[in-house]
């Protein structure tokens, strides 16, 4: 009696479990060409006055920047493996400091092949950026603060 009530207990109060997400898209995407799948969007994520261009001290310049940003996520079958992934175009405009203008890339790749028990994937990004030098001092200081993770 003992025995059937703790197994009664544990199969009424347990939780579903779930070992990796799965690499087929959250929604359907707004294209499908066969098995390619395919959600892109625009955004303007930086729109405004920067007071500070060059982070001066003294007599800081001021300018009017935007920032455009493409981007599609992806799905694609092949065969027993889902690849996805994702694409993000930023340009970064400024209207008077045009060295400060740049365009960046962000583009990941996920490779998954689900097995039975199992879904083993492969994963890589790659970061394209380009900005000035205030922008690449800035990014050191910032890696200093987070201890270079």
């Amino acid at each position: 009696m003992k025995t059937s009530c703790v197994l009664a207990s544990v199969v009424l109060c347990a939780g579903a479990a779930f070992a990796q997400t799965p690499a087929e898209p959250p929604i359907s995407p707004r294209i499908r060409l066969g098995p390619l799948g395919l959600s892109p969007r625009v955004g303007l994520t930086n729109l405004g006055i920067d007071t500070n261009v060059f982070n001066e001290i003294e007599n800081p310049k001021h300018d009017f920047t935007a920032t455009l940003s493409p981007h599609t996520d992806f799905w694609l079958r092949l065969g027993m493996a889902r690849v996805s992934g994702s694409a993000t175009f930023d340009y970064v405009y400024f209207g008077h400091y045009s060295s400060e203008r740049a365009v960046n890339t962000y583009d990941q790749l996920r490779v998954a092949v689900p097995l039975r028990r199992v879904v083993p994937y492969a994963t890589a990004s790659i970061v394209n950026a380009t900005c000035s030098s205030v922008c690449a001092s800035e990014a050191t200081e910032w890696r200093a603060a987070d201890g270079d993770r």
